[in-house]
């Protein structure tokens, strides 16, 4: 995914919307308008306020050149500046009905909106991506014991790259977009060039390391009632032993005590 994107959205509440004029996996320019509510008739309001302030101009420039008295200019002046305010407004208004791209890179996300659907402040209608500035990204609920500032290896078409956490749950923002929750971002060293938005990767990440431990296989560990137990072969007869296990893979269990080296143990 990309490591930099932006979420575009309206300010105001209560409006309709005219148009989107984007779709995801298009590419866009820095200041292309993607989006626009209905604003009636501003266009209207904007020119008409554009002639007041135009005419507020000339008023005062006539006074400057008839010599007028102090108060006529002054006056003057503040109807030049009242009505600059509000042509100022009606256009920051205009720029609020607007989506504009704010810089290059390609859509992934439009939301599902209609002409003339009411539109909602602050809740993102656009998102836009860099697709040359790439993390790997994975979701699971199986992630807790994963933390920002671990290694892990990437491998993409075959090939192997380093890279580090960057966010995992433990340290996610609480007002987070709900697609980084239960998930961790990863920041490759030297990702290759060809290297894409919607690439698949392998990813490892080595949560708990023992060295010089003793391991069997997990098929012979029995559990019951909360205890761990295995079976070996001493002399002739079965006995049951008591462990203590530690880190457990899909296929082999780390034993603490209750078991020593060379001990057979019964497979299941």
């Amino acid at each position: 995914v990309a490591s930099e994107e932006k979420a575009l959205f309206f300010k105001q509440s209560g409006s309709r919307l005219k148009d989107i004029d984007a779709k995801v996996g298009r590419e866009v320019k820095k200041g292309d308008v993607l989006g626009r509510l209905d604003t009636g008739d501003l266009d209207t309001r904007i020119k008409l306020q554009e002639y007041a302030l135009k005419k507020a101009e000339l008023n005062l420039a006539r006074l400057k050149e008839e010599s007028g008295d102090r108060y006529s200019i002054e006056s003057a002046k503040l109807d030049v500046l009242s009505n600059k305010l509000l042509l100022d407004d009606l256009k920051k208004e205009m720029d609020n009905s607007l989506l504009i791209a704010p810089m290059d890179g390609v859509v992934t996300f439009v939301d599902n909106l209609s002409e003339g659907d009411m539109v909602e402040a602050y809740k993102r209608i656009i998102t836009i991506s860099d697709p040359k500035k790439l993390r790997v990204y994975y979701q699971s609920n199986d992630i807790n014991k994963v933390k920002a500032g671990m290694e892990a290896e990437i491998r993409i078409k075959g090939q192997a790259y380093t890279g580090e956490v960057v966010l995992s749950p433990d340290n996610i923002p609480k007002d987070a977009h709900e697609s980084l929750k239960n998930a961790i971002i990863i920041d490759v060293k030297d990702l290759p060039q060809d290297a894409k938005m919607g690439d698949l990767a392998e990813i490892s990440i080595p949560i708990e390391t023992r060295q010089g431990v003793l391991v069997i296989p997990k098929r012979a560990l029995k559990q019951y009632m909360g205890g761990n137990t295995v079976q070996i072969i001493e002399g002739e007869s079965k006995k049951e032993l008591d462990v203590e296990i530690g880190i457990q893979t899909p296929t082999e269990v780390e034993i603490i005590s209750g078991l020593e080296e060379g001990q057979k143990v019964i497979l299941r």
